[in-house]
């Protein structure tokens, strides 16, 4: 009997190195706006279309995110909060109310942004140097 296999075929990984690309340069051009993060959104639509291989995506972005920003303290943060909202997002896949999600990632990710901004004192903008 054969075994099902996770593989990624070659045009499925090219697309989601473009959705990376796409969350990544979502992210830094809205940077300069307060309270809009389009990141969330992105990441919990990914989800619900690519299921476990979302992953893929999270990692990358965390790894360009790290490049270029830095490989601060709050890097280690941004690893597992993208991937605790996919987890999040892969047990409640069968929700279909916005306000079920919306309030989902609110809470979710309240006390992460938090962390990042408190207690490493550190919030990256575009230039790559942290607020004080």
């Amino acid at each position: 009997m054969p075994k099902a296999k996770m593989g990624i075929k070659t045009q499925e990984l090219v697309i989601m190195g473009i959705l990376t690309a796409v969350l990544f340069m979502g992210q830094v051009l809205l940077a300069f706006l307060p309270n809009v993060e389009i990141v969330t959104l992105l990441i919990l639509l990914y989800t619900l279309i690519f299921g476990r291989k979302v992953f893929f995506i999270i990692y990358s972005f965390v790894l360009l995110e790290g490049i270029f920003y830095g490989f601060r303290l709050w890097w280690i943060n941004s690893l597992y909060v993208w991937s605790i909202l996919a987890v999040v997002v892969l047990i409640f896949r069968r929700q279909r109310s916005p306000v079920f999600w919306s309030l989902t990632a609110g809470y979710l990710l309240r006390p992460s942004w938090s962390y990042r901004r408190e207690y490493t004192g550190c919030r990256p903008d575009i230039s790559g140097l942290s607020y004080r």
